[in-house]
């Protein structure tokens, strides 16, 4: 690591021998030499050197503010704001505007021009000139989140699993914890969540008849509708590993005689 520091500035680098910064903890010590001789402190200062770009926990909808609110595993340079258009907020191929946007603590607050109402959703993040950085300067990748809506009659409550290893069926190991529909069927999920797999409901409360839901609700990769029929297009993907999804639902279109909205 480095031994001596920018005399100018006071600054130092802490890294190999080939010069990449390193990360992690590290113990400093000052030492001074001059004419009059060497000063060294007796007391070690740890440095703490971040290197790891924060990254997104959760979203959230709020239809009464019109405003979506992304959450981060670390705080935010408030000062390090990204530009409206940074952002495209669609629905069904309709884009919602930016209007302004703000940053607190390891928050992002989207105001959008729009009026919100229930429904499908896609929040997408591209990375412009002026990038989403955390505190210690990391800038954010870009990243995505879906709200989805499950529909056979609204169920709220449900748990939400990704199907990772595509074997159709609700694994211990791949429920989302803590994730679970509102009280219109909707629910947020970013694409670091889902990873391009299918989606498991299971359980939650029919809005509609008060019923408690009993059946298993799936849908491929990208849907943002879950609902009886794409839970048949994605058992048709499951077991016939040569249909495209654009193959399934023209073959269950064509069987029932009905259009079927991938959402």
């Amino acid at each position: 690591g480095a031994d001596s520091a920018e005399s100018a500035t006071g600054s130092f680098a802490i890294s190999d021998e080939d010069g990449n910064i390193l990360a992690g903890e590290f113990p400093v010590k000052v030492k001074q030499t001059n004419s009059a001789g060497t000063v060294e402190t007796s007391n070690a200062l740890v440095v703490i050197v971040d290197t790891t770009s924060s990254t997104t926990v959760s979203a959230a909808v709020d239809l009464e503010l019109d405003e979506i609110i992304i959450s981060f595993d670390e705080n935010l340079d408030a000062s390090s704001l990204p530009e409206a258009n940074d952002f495209i907020i669609s629905r069904d191929g309709v884009n919602f505007n930016v209007q302004s946007l703000q940053i607190t603590d390891n928050n992002i607050v989207l105001s959008l021009l729009e009026d919100l109402t229930p429904g499908t959703l896609s929040i997408d993040h591209i990375p412009g000139t002026s990038p989403i950085r955390d505190t210690a300067g990391n800038e954010v990748a870009e990243f995505g989140f879906i709200q989805v809506v499950v529909a056979d009659g609204y169920i709220r409550g449900a748990r939400v699993y990704v199907d990772r290893d595509g074997d159709g069926i609700a694994g211990e190991g791949e429920l989302l914890d803590g994730v679970t529909t509102d009280s219109l069927g909707q629910v947020v999920l970013s694409d670091d969540q889902t990873g391009g797999h299918s989606i498991i409901i299971q359980g939650g409360v029919d809005t509609f008849t008060g019923a408690p839901n009993e059946i298993q609700l799936t849908a491929p990769a990208g849907y943002v509708v879950i609902n009886p029929l794409t839970t048949i297009v994605d058992s048709m993907l499951s077991t016939d590993d040569t249909l495209s999804v654009a193959d399934a639902e023209d073959a269950l279109t064509n069987a029932l005689g009905i259009d079927l909205d991938e959402g």
